[in-house]
C-alpha cells in the first residue's frame, strides 16, 4: 500500500486548483461535511489492491482507485451568475488536467450524481492507476 502517492496526488490537485481556479474552490481529502462551503472538490482513495508480487518479493504492484466529487452552487461573478453545472464542469476539466494528463491515470467514470440538495450540482469522477509500490513508479 502506498500512502505517499495519495498524499502527493491530493497536494498536487490542491495546489493546481488554488493556482488556476477563479471560484474560490476548496480541495479536501476527506468526505463532505455539512458545514462545507461551495464549490468544493473532495478526493479520496477508494481502494488499493495488491495486484502482483514477484517471486522474490522484490517488486510489488498495486492498483489504486481514486474518487473525486465536485460540488457546486450557482455563484455570482461580477454582474452575472454562473450556473452550478458550468462551475462543476469547469472544475472537472481542471481535475482531469492533474489526474488524467499529469498523472496519466485512467478515468473510468465521470457523471452527475444525484444530490439531496437540488441547489448543489455534483459530479463524481473515478480514476485508477497501477503503481510499483516499493519504487513509487506509476505504470
Amino acid at each position: 500500500m502506498n500512502i505517499d502517492f495519495s498524499n502527493q496526488l491530493y497536494k498536487d490537485l490542491k495546489d493546481y486548483i488554488a493556482e488556476v481556479d477563479t471560484y474560490g474552490t476548496r480541495v479536501r481529502n476527506k468526505s463532505l461535511k455539512e458545514s462545507d462551503k461551495f464549490p468544493l472538490i473532495t478526493i479520496t482513495e477508494d481502494d488499493n489492491v495488491n495486484e502482483l508480487i514477484d517471486t522474490r518479493h522484490i517488486e510489488t504492484t498495486d492498483k489504486i482507485y481514486i474518487s473525486v466529487n465536485i460540488y457546486a452552487q450557482d455563484k455570482a461573478v461580477g454582474n452575472t451568475t454562473v450556473s452550478n453545472v458550468n462551475i462543476a464542469r469547469e472544475l472537472a476539466e481542471l481535475v482531469d488536467r492533474v489526474l488524467g494528463k499529469a498523472y496519466r491515470m485512467e478515468r473510468t467514470s465521470c457523471k452527475p450524481t444525484p444530490n439531496l440538495d437540488d441547489s448543489i450540482y455534483r459530479i463524481t469522477m473515478k480514476y485508477t492507476k497501477k503503481i510499483i509500490t516499493n519504487k513509487n513508479i506509476l505504470i
